[in-house]
């Protein structure tokens, strides 16, 4: 029994002595004279200003109801923005960047605007949210918008 404590105790002073030494990133070696440390590749921003889960963006086009099956074979409506000119999103946390987005699907999480867009449909409209990267079966583009108002737009 001592020695099962004893070998277990070592593993953690040892365990604790690689943490430790990972967090300081000490490697004990000095770099040669005139020779850079290597740095992490700066990521690269999409050409255009719309990122996704950061900022609101308005984005203008015409309006669609699309049905798809679903769960158990339900058919599920899904309103789809189609885009008048497409956009490039940069990068999240997960995927990304995407060039030339020309339809984003919309998520409807708040019952007053939901009823706005059901009469917008087939119609020209302003669309404002977030945008975000689909991830569940039930998102039916790569890029989705996270509504937070919508309107008709002007001619």
């Amino acid at each position: 029994m001592k020695s099962v404590l004893k070998s277990t105790s070592f593993f953690a002073a040892l365990l604790m002595f690689f943490v430790l030494a990972a967090a300081s990133n000490g490697t004990g070696v000095e770099p040669l004279q005139g020779v850079q440390p290597l740095q992490a590749a700066q990521p690269r921003q999409a050409d255009e200003k719309y990122r996704s889960t950061i900022d609101e963006v308005e984005l203008t086009g015409k309006l669609t109801a699309e049905t798809f099956n679903g769960p158990r074979g339900r058919a599920q409506r899904e309103f789809m923005l189609n885009l008048l000119t497409p956009v490039n999103v940069d990068k999240d946390e997960t995927q990304g960047p995407t060039k030339n987005v020309s339809k984003i699907q919309l998520g409807l999480f708040n019952g007053r605007i939901k009823a706005r867009v059901r009469r917008l449909i087939n119609k020209k409209c302003r669309v404002k949210g977030i945008l975000f990267y689909g991830n569940r079966p039930s998102h039916h583009t790569v890029i989705l918008m996270d509504v937070k108002d919508a309107a008709r737009a002007r001619r």
